[in-house]
């Protein structure tokens, strides 16, 4: 039967089981602020990999008209069960699909992952994907309309705002210490809490706004940037 947008399998159903054997000593421990912390990054990466081989195994691709389509990632939520040291264990992924619809030259893929070691789980999280052709990825605006706007703290409307709130600007990687100094040393932040960065493959911000009662709704601003290198490592991983 091909009743299912014209391929022999139903793209909505559909399980699968990959296992990822963590190094103990993997980069990404050593990048973090804490040997047996891994990345958030890093353990998304882990649950939402699968979905992206699941989505081919089930046909998916097939679905939709022309060669020249497109795959992102559209949104997740996700929950920590509980903390775990993954330093040398086996992380068991198991992906479900949950449903697949056709809205015109677009498809959605929606899927449920469970990560379990020694059989618990420890981290959930329900995701969407998206196929796409061209002409439908081009056409999306983002999130202000397709208008290009500045950062909060440069625009003029805020000038008043910015200037009644204590605007602090910190260069990394030579300023990274003095963000955490002053917390840490009148006790109001522990070391152990201070989320630096150990490592430079771990460091993708070259600057720090921070505004302590900043922001659109006056509740705090942080603003981040990173010069991009065509040669920075990652892009040859991807």
């Amino acid at each position: 039967s091909t009743k299912w947008y014209g391929v022999a399998t139903n793209p909505s159903k559909g399980p699968m089981v990959a296992e990822f054997d963590c190094p103990a000593d993997a980069w990404f421990f050593k990048g973090a602020s804490n040997d047996a912390l891994m990345p958030y990054s890093i353990l998304m990466e882990i649950g939402l990999q699968t979905s992206g081989i699941l989505t081919s195994w089930v046909k998916a691709p097939l679905t939709m008209p022309g060669k020249n389509i497109l795959f992102r990632n559209l949104d997740a939520t996700a929950k920590l069960l509980r903390h775990v040291d993954l330093r040398g264990k086996t992380i068991t992924n198991t992906s479900v699909c949950t449903g697949y619809s056709m809205l015109g030259d677009m498809g959605i893929h929606r899927f449920k992952c469970t990560l379990a070691v020694d059989g618990s789980p420890f981290y959930e999280v329900d995701t969407s994907f998206g196929w796409f052709v061209p002409e439908v990825f081009e056409k999306q605006v983002g999130l202000d309309g397709g208008k290009k706007r500045d950062v909060w703290h440069k625009q003029p409307e805020n000038a008043a705002a910015v200037a009644a709130t204590p605007v602090v600007t910190f260069a990394l990687p030579g300023d990274e210490n003095a963000i955490f100094d002053a917390a840490t040393s009148s006790g109001s932040l522990s070391q152990q809490h201070a989320v630096r960065r150990r490592s430079p493959q771990v460091q993708f911000l070259d600057g720090v706004t921070l505004a302590v009662g900043g922001g659109m709704h006056g509740q705090g601003y942080a603003h981040g940037f990173k010069n991009v290198d065509k040669k920075d490592w990652f892009f040859s991983c991807h």
